[in-house]
């Protein structure tokens, strides 16, 4: 997706390499991506071993050295920025017919990390044995923008219910099988918005209306599956 010159440009810009040193910005980012994918606890010696076993030695001072610029975050921070615009890119074209229906599509969900075992008062963990403290990331994701519109950050132990976004007229939100509560839902159809969730299996809704053959239903969504497992209805 990111081709060497533009690591290498994002590397300059950023002041974090502006020169050619043994620690290669592009062999950098391979060992972070492989480090991140493959281990869940990550500290600069994991980062260094990885690196020096696959792209040659290099002294562990100059290596931490690189690590600890502010340039270094700064530099991560482009080549995210770059990447996700190469995305967007490439899906908005997919995109364009929701448009026709929709004012925006927003995508909201939560993600949690583990913080400093001291902190487990002010914000406590959901799993108290593994993470006593953590937190989690409320965020609301805009497809028409292509940006997050909205941010709630609050201890991970709170439900993910009491940060449900905004419903706004107009727009259709997505929420994971998380965010199954029918109080907060109401709102969003109250508001004149619309969502969409993976419902429970207990839940059974009635279909008020086929969209696709233009005609009434009024029958709960079990008793249309019911009647679909006999063909009867198609």
């Amino acid at each position: 997706m990111i081709s060497e010159a533009v690591i290498l440009q994002a590397a300059q810009s950023s002041k974090f390499c502006q020169r050619q040193r043994l620690v290669s910005p592009t062999h950098l980012l391979d060992t972070l991506f492989e480090v991140l994918a493959c281990h869940k606890k990550v500290d600069v010696s994991l980062i260094y071993r990885h690196y020096v076993a696959k792209h040659g030695k290099v002294s562990y001072a100059a290596f931490y050295e690189q690590l600890s610029k502010k340039a270094f975050t700064e530099w991560l921070r482009l080549l995210l920025a770059k990447a996700m615009s190469l995305l967007w890119s490439h899906y908005w074209t997919h995109l364009e017919r929701l448009w026709v229906f929709f004012d925006d599509v927003r995508v909201h969900d939560g993600s949690s990390w583990a913080i400093h075992d001291d902190l487990k008062e002010k914000f406590p963990g959901r799993f108290s044995k593994t993470a006593p403290a953590a937190l989690e990331l409320h965020a609301t994701f805009s497809l028409l923008r292509g940006q997050i519109c909205q941010l709630q950050l609050a201890a991970d132990s709170e439900s993910e219910h009491h940060f449900f976004p905004h419903p706004e007229a107009g727009v259709l939100y997505l929420f994971d099988a998380g965010y199954v509560n029918q109080a907060e839902l109401n709102k969003f159809a109250q508001a004149n918005a619309f969502y969409l969730t993976r419902g429970r299996s207990n839940q059974n809704p009635v279909v008020l209306y086929d969209h696709h053959r233009n005609r009434e239903i009024n029958k709960p969504l079990k008793e249309l599956t019911r009647i679909s497992h006999k063909g009867a209805f198609t």
